[in-house]
């Protein structure tokens, strides 16, 4: 096992043992997400935290829509487009004002993705 014990998975993170501690990292051995923390009981509240935190930032609330960037309250992560623009027929199409980008991330184009 080099160096790691038993992970205990939830919601994606799992709390991992190392020959120097306890952290915090991606289910699968993925990218480490804490600082090395001293104990198991450290280690869950630090991910636990984490957890609450990306909830909260996916709750409803006002976002900017993704085709004409006018704030609507959303019903949450999932609902990106105002009442206005769900209901056009080319929504995110070429009257768009964000078409060619991927994600949130404005700026980049679907060829550079």
């Amino acid at each position: 096992m080099s160096g790691s014990r038993r992970g205990h998975d939830f919601g994606g993170l799992e709390v991992r043992r190392l020959a120097s501690g306890w952290v915090v990292q991606e289910v699968g051995g993925g990218r480490k997400l804490s600082p090395i923390l001293r104990n198991m009981t450290e280690a869950t509240e630090w991910r636990d935290a984490r957890l609450r935190s990306e909830r909260q930032r996916r709750k409803a609330g006002p976002r900017p829509c993704m085709c004409c960037g006018h704030v609507f309250e959303s019903e949450g992560i999932h609902n990106r487009l105002c009442g206005s623009c769900r209901h056009r027929r080319d929504a995110l199409g070429e009257s768009c004002a964000v078409r060619g980008q991927v994600g949130r991330k404005a700026g980049i184009s679907a060829r550079q993705a």
